[in-house]
């Protein structure tokens, strides 16, 4: 079958972290925008493990699992998930990965059309892509 690149953003990075596990073999690469260490790590910047059974989007957890090509980008003004969420993601991460950090980008705004990061994220993308993803004949 053709390979599959999951995208997860925010709190989606979670579900396109474990659909790129279920997926198996057929996962070429994932790509996370904006993505949180957790959900509950967004709102308390402290590790309160009381906390931690409550927290079903745990992303360091795993991500842990992934064996595939990663490519994390984050705004280093996000205003909702801190960049470092973002570093610390690419900094656990083992195996093949790029990271792009969006001077000035926040957590809505990266993808807005003709606004000031859209053609980076795309054009980063799409670098990402063409060197992790091998081409389909159609």
């Amino acid at each position: 079958g053709l390979p599959i690149v999951f995208y997860g953003r925010s709190l989606g990075s979670h579900m396109g972290i474990t659909a790129a596990l279920d997926a198996g073999n057929a996962t070429a690469a994932v790509v996370l925008e904006s993505a949180p260490l957790s959900c509950i790590s967004t709102y308390v910047n402290t590790p309160l493990v009381r906390w931690r059974p409550l927290d079903y989007f745990v992303n360091t957890r795993v991500l842990a699992r992934l064996q595939v090509p990663l490519l994390v980008i984050h705004g280093t003004a996000d205003n909702l998930v801190p960049a470092e969420h973002g570093r610390h993601l690419c900094n656990i991460y083992h195996h093949n990965k790029d990271c792009l950090w969006v001077q000035g980008g926040g957590h809505n705004n990266l993808h807005d059309p003709g606004g000031p990061f859209h053609s980076l994220i795309v054009h980063k993308v799409r670098e990402f892509l063409h060197d992790h993803v091998a081409p389909v004949d159609p």
